[in-house]
């Protein structure tokens, strides 16, 4: 074996990363990118979402990518009303196969209140709701929505004091790659626009 033969094995199988690597997020980037749907009034479609119709009144944000590359992050709010939100969000990189695999399993099964055992082991899907000093669940379900199965998350953000409704989305069919719909506001004001919200999501037409 020649001197060279390593490194240029080696070169190889690091070209070989970055071009999957690349794909991976040429793929990713084409999940996130906002579609053009006709109709009329505030209307959102993005990842796995053809449309959804927002309340009267509400108006979107920028968008902006938090962690840069596939992540996508977009609000919309009530006229005058940062504070209160409807946002689609994506953290732009695949969960572990092992995390997307219990993702996956759970919303196999029949639409249900999720056991203690299933919310521990869907950690890296929820990210900072599965931390109990931070999140206080009040439930964890799944639920067909339009057609999909979907996991709903809502509860309590302690430090924020800020009420949470998480509609957490199979995006590709392999668990790994998470979409996230969710519905923000302080507490104060949560109830208020709770109403329209739900009917929002319940509006989704999927791609």
């Amino acid at each position: 074996m020649g001197f060279n033969e390593v490194p240029n094995e080696t070169a190889k199988q690091s070209d070989s990363v970055q071009s999957k690597d690349a794909d991976l997020n040429r793929f990713l980037e084409e999940l996130m990118t906002p579609a053009k749907t006709p109709g009329k009034g505030p209307n959102a479609s993005i990842g796995q979402v053809e449309s959804m119709t927002l309340p009267d009144g509400w108006q979107a944000g920028p968008v902006e990518k938090p962690y840069g590359g596939a992540s996508f992050y977009q609000e919309y709010n009530p006229q005058g009303n940062s504070d209160t939100k409807i946002t689609f969000f994506y953290r732009g990189k695949r969960i572990s196969e092992d995390g997307g695999k219990n993702f996956h399993e759970i919303l196999q099964k029949p639409a249900h209140v999720l056991s203690p055992q299933e919310f521990n082991s869907l950690a890296e899907v929820l990210r900072d709701k599965a931390k109990a000093q931070d999140f206080d669940t009040v439930m964890a379900k799944t639920e067909d929505l339009n057609g999909k199965r979907v996991l709903i998350v809502e509860g309590r953000y302690k430090d924020l004091q800020e009420d949470n409704r998480s509609v957490l989305i199979d995006a590709d069919g392999s668990g790994t790659a998470v979409q996230e719909i969710y519905y923000q506001a302080p507490k104060a004001q949560f109830i208020r626009n709770y109403k329209q919200a739900i009917l929002s999501m319940k509006s989704i037409n999927w791609k």
